[in-house]
Formats: C-alpha cells, sequence, structure tokens
C-alpha cells in the first residue's frame, strides 16, 4: 500500500491521505480487507515515521524497516522493492540505527489500546484487585520457595524444598 514508505505523506496530502490518486480509489472501494486501513491511528502513526525520518535524515520506509528489524518479536525482515533505487535506500535501512528514543516514540503511537484480559494486568486494574499493592510487590515477610535441581538431589523431577526456617 505505500503508507510507511513514503508514498503518502500526512505533511503534503492533510492528515489523513486526502487528495487525489490511488489511495482515494482505495478509500472508495468498499474492499473489507481496507477498511481498517486508513483510520485516524494509522494516520498518526504514518505522520510520526514522517517526523522522525525527517528528523534522522531518512527516507520513511528506512525508518519504517529500522523499527521493524529492531523489534525483539520479528525474526527477518522481507524487503518489497520494485526498482533497484529503492532496494537500494532499503539497504541504508540496515546500517543506519535510529535512537531508543525515536524508537520508544513510534512504538508509542503505534501502540494497541489493552483489550481483556490483558486489561487486568494493568497497575490501576491490579491495584482495584489487591487494594492499592503494586503489581509483583510481595507482602513483608514473604519468602520465595527454594527450587532443588533434580540432578542435585538424584531424582527425575525438580523438587521444592520447605521453607529451612
Amino acid at each position: 500500500m505505500g503508507l510507511l514508505s513514503g508514498k503518502y505523506k500526512p505533511s503534503e496530502s492533510c492528515h489523513d491521505g486526502a487528495g487525489d490518486g490511488r489511495i482515494q480509489a482505495l478509500k472508495s472501494s468498499g474492499l473489507a480487507s481496507l477498511r481498517d486501513k486508513f483510520t485516524p491511528r494509522n494516520w498518526a502513526i504514518v505522520s510520526a515515521v514522517e517526523l522522525v525520518a525527517r528528523e534522522h535524515d531518512l527516507s520513511m520506509a528506512q525508518v519504517a524497516i529500522q523499527w521493524t528489524v529492531r523489534r525483539p518479536a520479528v525474526g527477518s525482515v522481507i524487503l518489497g522493492a520494485r526498482t533497484m533505487a529503492q532496494f537500494e535506500d532499503n539497504l541504508v535501512a540496515l546500517e543506519r540505527s535510529l535512537p531508543d528514543e525515536a524508537l520508544r516514540r513510534l512504538d508509542a503511537v503505534s501502540a494497541l489500546p489493552q483489550q481483556f484480559p490483558y486489561s487486568f494486568f494493568e497497575q490501576a486494574q491490579q491495584e482495584r484487585l489487591h487494594g492499592g499493592a503494586a503489581v509483583g510487590d510481595k507482602p513483608d515477610g514473604y519468602h520465595a520457595p527454594v527450587r532443588v535441581a533434580a540432578s542435585d538431589v538424584g531424582a527425575t523431577h525438580s523438587l521444592v524444598a520447605a521453607d529451612p526456617r
């Protein structure tokens, strides 16, 4: 589609891709697979990519590739270039790293809202459930169980030892 490649720049074509061209045809096509592509959230992401690209003297495609490459859950990135110039531009993204602050900004603008059941793990919900204690806090006097590896005791399974007190 070209949203993160720089084909559509919010600074040049309004904040939501308004204007002539292929994007308008796509927006008005009625295709179910495109309904969720042209959302205010997605345009905010495109705008943030454009801003980071301008700040760091990179193309939007380079920012998008660098952002993707640096995601912990991503094992590889497939470059989708139509021309040799696009391919060479994409390769530059692998030579220049974005600062962590820029990546945090992109992560923040693209973060999905917490949905059930994950919202139960947010701090505010945990405080309501547990009376104000921070998530992960243990009461005074709490001692973690002592774990003994099976190889240390000659057994086939791990054992949990009783509190030595």
